[in-house]
């Protein structure tokens, strides 16, 4: 669905890090992109292992290339058994962290990082241990199912009339216990496992059609906390480019 267009964007959700793929936009045939939340030098080896090329835009550490006769070298090594062999990742202080989102640009390094979560999930204990990954999806898709999450309503006194805040008030509207209509306010609670952001947007174009103000507060599944990174430094290097005039309307790099 994401090659043929049919969907712009999914992602794989597990407890370890999250999946981003997303589909080239505004030009045809764009290559599509796809984003690792967080990775670990386990998970980085077996990439390289299955050629799946890849970037860590967000890694300050500088990145060491190995290169096949290095690994044959020290293979040798080890083998021979000349004294005590230590291989240290320079960059295994950043596992699990914002620094360590992997990015893959093109439908080859994509289609690679979908085969690996695909095929690989017993190397993988975030995939391992569930029955079948988790996507989320704007979009219906071929065996998956519609999931309602939980909403709590509120109506409440604001706290400065000097009132306790209450909830599920009944009292008629023209009872003498009855608060003035300016002093109520209401809030809505939405709880779930993750709550994509397609959702959150649509919550917030409901409330925007309906009321002038609101306020929203949103809590960051910690593992996906690497895409939000990886948003507010590319949100942060775009702000002072200005639209190019011949690019179509609502493109974004």
């Amino acid at each position: 669905m994401l090659r043929k267009n049919q969907l712009n964007i999914f992602y794989v959700y597990t407890a370890q890090f999250v999946a981003l793929f997303i589909r080239g936009n505004c030009l045809e045939k764009q290559p599509c992109n796809a984003y690792l939340s967080q990775s670990t030098r386990g998970i980085r080896s077996l990439l390289r292992k299955h050629g799946v090329r890849f970037s860590m835009p967000l890694c300050n550490a500088e990145v060491e290339q190995v290169t096949d006769d290095d690994l044959m070298e020290f293979s040798k090594i080890q083998t021979l058994n000349l004294g005590q062999t230590l291989h240290i990742d320079a960059l295994s202080e950043v596992d699990n962290t914002t620094e360590s989102l992997l990015s893959f640009t093109g439908n080859k390094s994509v289609h690679g990082l979908y085969d690996v979560l695909l095929n690989y999930k017993s190397f993988l204990n975030s995939l391992s241990a569930t029955d079948v990954p988790v996507l989320y999806s704007p979009a219906p898709f071929q065996n998956g199912c519609l999931h309602i999450p939980e909403v709590i309503c509120r109506e409440m006194r604001k706290a400065d009339t000097g009132l306790a805040s209450s909830i599920g008030l009944d009292e008629e509207p023209g009872s003498a216990f009855a608060p003035p209509p300016g002093n109520m306010c209401y809030s809505m609670e939405i709880k779930d496992v993750v709550i994509p952001p397609w959702v959150a947007s649509g919550i917030c174009a409901a409330m925007s059609s309906d009321t002038d103000h609101f306020d929203l507060t949103i809590g960051t599944e910690p593992s996906s906390m690497g895409l939000n990174a990886a948003f507010t430094s590319i949100g942060a290097s775009g702000q002072s480019k200005a639209p190019s005039e011949s690019s179509p309307e609502g493109c974004e790099a």
